[in-house]
């Protein structure tokens, strides 16, 4: 296989998932993202969520996001909150229900707060939930504040964006190369 998802398939869920896919598709996807995909829709589909499916996986994408530009693998409840209830714009209320449920089965809360089960889940989603905006917005988000230098945590985002957004892939293959090392040849 082309798309050098050794990490994530060490994962029993994901390798189950793909093993799955394998045997009655006869083929994985020839990129990572588009095998984390079907690993995510997955998990999306088996949750015990009364969630719909694109209710849950905008959330997540919007809690990945605030993951990258915080620059952490973790978000204090608190914030999780404040993100999911600006974000889709719930009450309180329903921002601690739906934070609830997705613990049960794509997040995991710890001490420190609620993170990815998988780090790649979550940078997976936030490329997902980039891979519409325009480029000049993205380097926005990827620059550290006042410099011109990149902040490195976000690097196996951009290696999922790149495969779906066109003008990063021309973008980073070009200026930075070593940022889509990872990514699907």
């Amino acid at each position: 296989d082309k798309s050098d998802f050794g990490l994530e398939a060490s994962n029993p869920f994901t390798l189950g998932t793909l093993a799955s896919t394998l045997k009655t598709q006869g083929k994985l996807d020839p990129l990572r993202s588009g095998n984390l995909r079907i690993v995510v829709n997955a998990l999306l589909a088996g949750g015990r969520s009364s969630l719909r499916i694109q209710d849950a996986r905008r959330a997540l994408r919007l809690l990945a996001v605030a993951m990258e530009i915080y620059a952490r693998n973790v978000l204090t409840r608190d914030e999780a909150l404040r993100i999911l209830r600006e974000g889709i714009q719930i009450s309180p209320k329903e921002a601690e229900q739906l934070l609830e449920e997705l613990s049960t089965y794509i997040l995991l809360r710890t001490s420190a707060g609620y993170t990815f089960q998988m780090r790649s889940y979550g940078e997976f989603l936030a490329a997902e939930e980039l891979a519409s905006v325009r480029l000049d917005r993205i380097l926005e988000l990827v620059v550290f504040p006042g410099t011109r230098r990149f902040n490195r945590s976000w690097t196996n985002t951009i290696s999922y964006l790149v495969e779906m957004h066109e003008q990063c892939r021309r973008y980073f293959s070009v200026h930075h190369p070593e940022w889509v090392l990872n990514s699907s040849p």
